[in-house]
């Protein structure tokens, strides 16, 4: 009898050290099948412009998808992108980017995915880092190309306050590169560290981006959740 005791135990304890479970972490993405729009602000900047993402999430022939779509302060949307929602995880199945042609002009351009990783919903202990790898053919200059990867690795769990509430969160270390270069002249490569904040039910709350020299690029926290018709008067009354 001891022995079928010791051998429950160990099972027990096997299967508590297994992956832990980071899906609840991700965008509660069966409840935005109506919407909604994020609203993310400068934490060290009030006055800045909020961005604004558009989240939907949609089932098509039983595959689950998270669309989303960001705003300019214009209110004129400058990316667009889906997910698709695995079992195991978030993989990338499309992004476009808006860039200047050589009118300055803006035209959205979609990218080639390399690789797709977006977020892991099992943390292995090893502990691997999740790439997104993307090709963009930019217009200008000409025969230009932007490749930019992004490298994603658990840091910790934190919790902090979002939405007037305490919540449970997790960090993501976030490395990205990025290299333009065209067919004449080459290019060199850029690099920005930082980290994401996933929060409990949530999904992405803080953002932060900073250039190897310290300078920051972004440093954006979830303020509000409205709807898109609050976005459309809000772009009306600007």
């Amino acid at each position: 009898m001891k022995y079928l005791f010791l051998a429950c135990t160990l099972l027990i304890i096997s299967c508590e050290s297994g992956p832990r479970d980071l899906r609840d972490y991700y965008f509660p993405v069966r409840e935005l099948t109506t919407g909604k729009v994020y609203v993310y602000q400068d934490s060290e900047q009030p006055n800045k412009a909020p961005s604004h993402w558009y989240y939907l999430g949609n089932e098509i022939d039983e595959g689950l998808y998270l669309s989303a779509t960001a705003y300019t302060p214009l209110f004129e949307p400058y990316q667009q992108l889906t997910e698709r929602v695995y079992n195991d995880g978030v993989v990338l199945q499309q992004i476009s980017l808006d860039f200047p042609d050589s009118t300055r002009a803006s035209r959205m351009v979609e990218a080639e995915i390399l690789a797709g990783n977006v977020f892991p919903f099992y943390l292995e202990e090893s502990n691997p880092a999740y790439v997104t790898d993307l090709r963009f053919d930019i217009p200008q200059p000409p025969g230009g190309r932007q490749l930019v990867t992004f490298n994603r690795q658990y840091l910790k769990d934190t919790s902090l306050q979002i939405l007037g509430k305490e919540r449970e969160a997790i960090v993501f270390k976030m490395i990205a590169e990025y290299y333009v270069e065209d067919d004449v002249q080459g290019g060199l490569p850029s690099q920005v560290e930082g980290y994401e904040i996933y929060a409990y039910g949530l999904g992405l709350v803080e953002t932060h981006r900073e250039t190897s020299s310290g300078i920051v690029l972004v440093n954006e926290k979830l303020v509000e959740q409205i709807t898109m018709s609050e976005l459309i008067e809000r772009a009306e009354g600007i």
